[in-house]
């Protein structure tokens, strides 16, 4: 959602947690999830803080209730210059939402684009650990054919020794 067009009125988006197969594992393997809702600059790497910026983010769930958002820091991925600058909230597969962005006051709102994505703590960790299971197992994989390989070769080595020894007789 592209933050400029809040001069022209309120903005608002239907959010849908998704319920699919490949959620249901990512969340088994991973656990819960946060969702993140930060502004970010058109370059999309810098997170701008959202409590400075004359706009109000509303969170609404299907019967109309008013979804708690907690100021937080930025999603993994995004640098910021402030301590607040996005908000968090939980939800659970199949949740739906309606997102709503108001301009406050006179102060014109920065060119940003607002985004709504998974937060899990210890994101880096995760991903570190995931890289370094695919190192293992690449390693483990080599080693297994190098073993093989020597094994076979003992085999070999036996079977031409034990011939030998036999024709030996």
């Amino acid at each position: 959602m592209h933050l400029g067009g809040l001069d022209n009125g309120p903005l608002s988006a239907t959010l849908i947690v998704p319920n699919t197969a490949r959620w249901t594992r990512i969340r088994k393997a991973w656990g819960e999830s946060e969702f993140v809702i930060s502004a970010v600059e058109p370059t999309g790497s810098f997170a701008l803080c959202l409590s400075d910026m004359p706009v109000r983010i509303e969170l609404s769930d299907q019967t109309g209730g008013v979804i708690p958002l907690q100021p937080d820091g930025p999603p993994y991925g995004y640098s910021t210059g402030c301590e607040s600058s996005s908000l968090r909230f939980r939800a659970a597969l199949g949740d739906e939402f309606t997102l709503k962005v108001t301009k406050t006051g006179i102060r014109s709102v920065p060119a940003a684009d607002l985004i709504v994505v998974r937060n899990w703590l210890y994101t880096k960790d995760k991903l570190v650990g995931l890289d370094l299971d695919h190192d293992v197992e690449s390693l483990v994989t080599w080693l297994s054919i190098v073993g093989l390989l020597l094994v076979l070769s003992g085999v070999g080595v036996f079977t031409r020794n034990h011939v030998r020894h036999h024709r030996g007789d």
